[in-house]
């Protein structure tokens, strides 16, 4: 499963227990949570914050920074959830 998401939107942050609870779930399987975290704004680019942001919600899954947008282009990605 992959996701793209930001960490200051509201639908993201939302979705993220969610995800968070498939990554629980299919732990040990063939199925894995990937995430790709693509910032919209320029305050989102800090790859340290989006750590903090991370461990302070307990995500479970691996998350790869995308500031460029090269992984977000590469899918034809044109929204957030």
């Amino acid at each position: 499963m992959l996701l793209f998401w930001t960490r200051d939107r509201i639908n993201c942050k939302h979705n993220l227990g969610y995800w968070n609870d498939w990554a629980k779930r299919y732990s040990g399987t063939d199925v894995a949570v990937l995430s790709v975290h693509t910032p919209e704004t320029r305050f989102e680019r800090a790859p340290a914050a989006t750590a903090r942001f991370a461990r302070s919600h307990g995500l479970r899954f691996p998350i790869l920074v995308d500031n460029d947008a090269h992984v977000w282009n590469a899918y034809g990605i044109q929204s957030w959830p």
